[in-house]
């Protein structure tokens, strides 16, 4: 990964991703998915949880990199693995946004690790 490039199977440097500007990241990843001509209900969307997802791997969250790992190693492509950690992810924010407060920080961190650890590459392929 360089700073002009994204690529969802391979792991970007994480010193060098969170270097960079939290939207230049959207940016990248929504190129990406562009320049590969991927039809997206909401491309701004799909870019800012793949740059989430991201960022949490470089930044290491332990549930999402273990989740990643453990997706890939059910036989999902690593872009396919970014994909089903977004949609836990998606899924949590999602929930916030739809009940006032929810809880401390720490309850919505347990509740995101506690479904990252949960996700499998079968329950994901399963999904609507």
């Amino acid at each position: 990964m360089t700073a002009t490039y994204y690529d969802p199977d391979e792991p970007p440097n994480p010193r060098e991703w969170l270097a960079l500007d939290e939207w230049e990241r959207v940016r990248l990843t929504g190129s990406y998915h562009q320049a590969a001509r991927l039809r997206l209900p909401d491309t701004k969307a799909h870019a800012v949880i793949h740059a989430i997802v991201e960022n949490q791997i470089a930044q290491g969250f332990g549930p999402s990199c273990r989740a990643l790992e453990r997706l890939q190693n059910e036989g999902l492509s690593r872009h396919a693995a970014v994909h089903a950690v977004g949609s836990v992810v998606s899924k949590i924010v999602y929930g916030l946004r739809r009940t006032s407060g929810g809880g401390s920080a720490e309850d919505k961190q347990r509740k995101l690790a506690t479904a990252l650890e949960a996700l499998s590459a079968k329950a994901w392929r399963q999904e609507p």
